[in-house]
């Protein structure tokens, strides 16, 4: 059941693989929240935080081929010796949009110009993983700092959430439906919801160490995850609490 509370890899130079794809061509904040500057002073710090946003950058680009009539571009990345996070996201207006971990960044490619715009996220807080709502706010997991952000890019401002209980915050998805957010915490074998007016909710997965990994959700709401140390794909009724699993091939 579940417990409620209230309250950077090797450089990578170049986009490839989603990137490529994605620019293939052709046919509950804080109520007393205090407006800071961009900066974490101290791990697990509530608050909200201003975040500037940089001007367009273009980098070289190059064709690579065709593929079913149209065609892939490979795009040099503006941070040559930067860390790519773990995935990239289409926004609400076609954007694309990967963090950059060790900068403290989440940057947006616009696929018509192909230009690069960076968002200087609160220092200290290593974005790693992030998902978009249906409102177009991003929510991302800092999981140096054990912190779940939300980033609204069109008001240029991060809140900053506290998880109930360490436990090395990492994977995220958010649930359209309803925009309830699930995140990933292997370090105490749980998955863990958010959602704007009700806060967080633990649920303790009963494989021993499971090794919860990267999460989705089916028609029905459930959560579906991998057990990674246990070689099981793992259901998660949000509605009860009730985990299922079974062994993969």
């Amino acid at each position: 059941m579940g417990t409620h509370t209230a309250r950077r890899s090797p450089p990578c130079n170049r986009l490839l693989g989603a990137a490529a794809a994605a620019l293939l061509l052709g046919p509950a904040q804080p109520a007393a929240a205090q407006q800071l500057e961009g900066e974490l002073n101290r791990a697990r710090q509530e608050g909200l935080f201003k975040v500037p946003v940089g001007k367009p950058i273009r980098t070289d680009s190059r064709v690579l081929g065709k593929f079913g009539g149209r065609t892939v571009l490979e795009i040099d990345s503006p941070n040559p010796g930067g860390n790519m996070g773990k995935i990239m996201l289409e926004d609400l207006d076609g954007g694309i949009w990967y963090l950059e971990t060790r900068q403290d960044k989440a940057v947006r490619i616009d696929p018509a110009t192909l230009t690069f715009t960076e968002h200087y996220l609160p220092k200290g807080s290593g974005p790693y993983s992030h998902a978009i709502d249906r409102k177009g706010v991003h929510w991302i997991t800092a999981h140096g700092i054990e912190m779940l952000l939300e980033f609204d890019p069109k008001k240029g401002r991060v809140t900053s959430h506290t998880p109930p209980s360490f436990g090395f915050l990492i994977h995220i998805n958010v649930n359209r439906t309803d925009d309830t957010v699930y995140f990933c915490q292997p370090g105490n074998n749980q998955i863990v919801s958010y959602r704007r007016g009700v806060g967080f909710k633990e649920f303790k997965i009963p494989t021993a160490s499971a090794g919860p990994g990267r999460l989705d959700f089916d028609s029905k709401g459930n959560v579906w995850f991998p057990e990674l140390y246990a070689d099981k794909l793992a259901r998660l009724d949000p509605r009860t609490g009730e985990f299922r699993s079974g062994n993969s091939p």
